[in-house]
């Protein structure tokens, strides 16, 4: 008497399979024997590496590799690699549709560059750009120590607070003059 899994795999037999005892042999051997190739040492990580922080390229390369060594078929490779992907790259490659395994990188790496996750490594290799970015994070802190100093005076002095439009009229005059003094240039 079977249970569980087993009996919903049974049960699931087309009546011809259930009733002759050499396709039924054949049908269990092809559900429950371990495929050849998962024998191999490798085979256990080809199917369970994560790309984690590798970029796209490093992480095709590894998957490769572990796939040349255990002689796995095209399709089965670009299964693994799918399910190894992070999400937000596999979900560009997913939607693509890839039919072999050219179309897979290519996929894959479009979907690298367009991902969030992707943005601060290159961001990094751009020493201009960070330069930039660091520049507009002072000038955002600047700005909010300031509105809040400006704010807490107010509220002692009574004031009533501006508008929003002459608050953002003076942020952008401070950062055109900061922009300015930093970028070397001399118009004010």
């Amino acid at each position: 008497m079977l249970v569980d899994t087993a009996a919903e795999w049974f049960d699931s037999l087309q009546q011809a399979t259930q009733d002759n005892w050499g396709n039924l042999k054949t049908a269990f051997l092809t559900r429950y024997t371990t495929p050849e190739f998962m024998k191999y040492k490798h085979a256990h990580e080809l199917f369970n590496h994560k790309q984690e922080n590798k970029s796209v390229d490093d992480y095709l390369a590894h998957m490769t590799r572990l796939a040349k060594q255990i002689n796995v078929a095209d399709d089965m490779l670009r299964y693994a690699v799918l399910n190894g992907l992070r999400p937000d790259i596999k979900n560009h490659v997913t939607r693509q549709q890839p039919q072999n395994w050219a179309d897979l990188q290519k996929a894959a790496k479009v979907g690298e560059m367009c991902t969030p996750e992707t943005a601060p490594a290159a961001a990094a290799t751009d020493p201009g750009l960070v330069v930039q970015i660091e520049l507009m994070r002072d000038q955002l802190n600047q700005l909010t120590a300031g509105k809040q100093s400006i704010n807490t005076v107010r509220e002692d002095s009574g004031e009533r607070p501006r508008s929003t439009a002459v608050i953002k009229e003076r942020s952008q005059t401070c950062k055109s003059l900061r922009f300015g003094q930093i970028t070397g240039s001399s118009e004010m």
